[in-house]
């Protein structure tokens, strides 16, 4: 386990990247050493505290996906389904069939070129619970967003283009950065044994 003062270093260097990239971007393999200090791969307590900011990340931008689907409760009940699955009151096999439900949904969306920020808050939601179930890709820390198939992108990562749009195109630098100052905070509480939200 880091130290409390190892642990604000890596928060303040995570600070300075975003503020210093021109396009407010939080790598992933400062996401990554993010994750990993939380605990390693499959352990228990990690794990759920991965769960948990990815579940956080989602939920922060499940209101754009239900203006856009008002009738549809399917990316929140995934999310249920994900806190359900995170804190073993539900069996893996129904998260499955959840994340399934909702992948399948989106795989069916007709989308313009760009996607629409309210389908990357779906796609959020789906990753989720993909967190929950399978954790974080923790065994290549140096691999970027770019470098990774649109499917194995994390929650985070979808949640920042739902709120801020697609990097370089129509794009809000200052709501990008706005997530990812939240992120940073929710995280911080969480690796120092803080309640998150608080």
């Amino acid at each position: 386990m880091m130290s409390r003062e190892s642990l604000l270093e890596l928060l303040e260097h995570a600070r300075r990247e975003v503020v210093s990239d021109p396009d407010a971007r939080l790598s992933r393999p400062t996401r990554h050493r993010m994750w990993t200090v939380l605990g390693a791969a499959k352990d228990p307590q990690g794990w759920k505290q991965r769960a948990t900011l990815a579940i956080g990340s989602a939920r922060r931008v499940l209101a754009l996906w239900q203006a856009e689907f008002p009738e549809d409760e399917l990316a929140a009940a995934t999310l249920t389904t994900a806190e359900g699955v995170a804190d073993q009151r539900l069996t893996r096999e129904l998260g499955e069939k959840a994340w399934e439900r909702l992948r399948s949904f989106l795989e069916d969306l007709d989308e313009p070129e760009s996607v629409a920020n309210e389908t990357n808050a779906g796609f959020a939601c789906a990753q989720a619970l993909r967190a929950a179930l399978s954790d974080e890709i923790l065994d290549e820390p140096e691999v970027t967003d770019d470098d990774l198939d649109y499917e194995q992108w994390d929650a985070a990562y979808y949640a920042c283009l739902a709120e801020a749009g697609d990097e370089g195109q129509a794009s809000n630098v200052a709501r990008r950065r706005a997530f990812w100052d939240w992120y940073l905070g929710e995280w911080a509480r969480i690796a120092l044994g803080e309640a998150p939200g608080t």
